[in-house]
């Protein structure tokens, strides 16, 4: 019998940890926005080149990108999670382009009502290059009784301007 090598141990952990974000990321979550879904909406107004989501060659106006988060602490609903920042990564250098990030709270106790609360939401700032803001908030996460996401709003409405929406962070 082959004993494994300190290597091959620490490939499968690494290995485990991407596959089960509940050993990884228990203290945040993260999304790379090229990799989650689109609204119907926009979806023939975005280019994705697999690192961020920007607008189509041409294309100007408003599309929507959607992340649900899930509950990393435990099966259990006594378990609370401490996240109070909300972050957004963006290129968006122009007046003529915007991206912000809402974090929505939808109470499962009433779906019929279909009525989603905003939490917090941060919006990028026209600085150059690939930046970060981040916008604090208070709430306390109940996954037994709310689901929740975070839906990311991207205007450009000249076509001669770039953005870029790279990631969004709750921790």
């Amino acid at each position: 019998m082959k004993l494994l090598t300190k290597k091959t141990l620490t490939i499968w952990a690494l290995v485990i940890s991407l596959l089960v974000p509940s050993l990884a990321l228990a203290d945040h979550q993260s999304y790379v926005l090229s990799s989650v879904p689109i609204e119907i909406a926009g979806h023939n107004k975005v280019a994705n080149n697999g690192q961020f989501v920007t607008f189509a060659a041409g294309q100007t106006g408003t599309f929507y990108l959607r992340a649900s988060l899930i509950n990393t602490t435990a099966t259990t609903c006594g378990n609370q999670i401490d996240w109070n920042n909300l972050k957004l990564v963006t290129d968006d250098n122009s007046n003529s382009t915007s991206v912000s990030a809402t974090l929505f709270r939808l109470d499962l106790t009433n779906p019929g009502a279909g009525t989603a609360t905003a939490i917090a939401t941060v919006t990028s700032s026209n600085a150059a290059g690939i930046h970060a803001n981040t916008v604090a908030f208070n709430h306390t996460f109940d996954f037994c009784n709310n689901a929740y996401y975070v839906r990311v709003t991207v205007t450009r409405t000249g076509t001669a301007a770039n953005v870029a929406a790279y990631a969004i962070q709750v921790f």
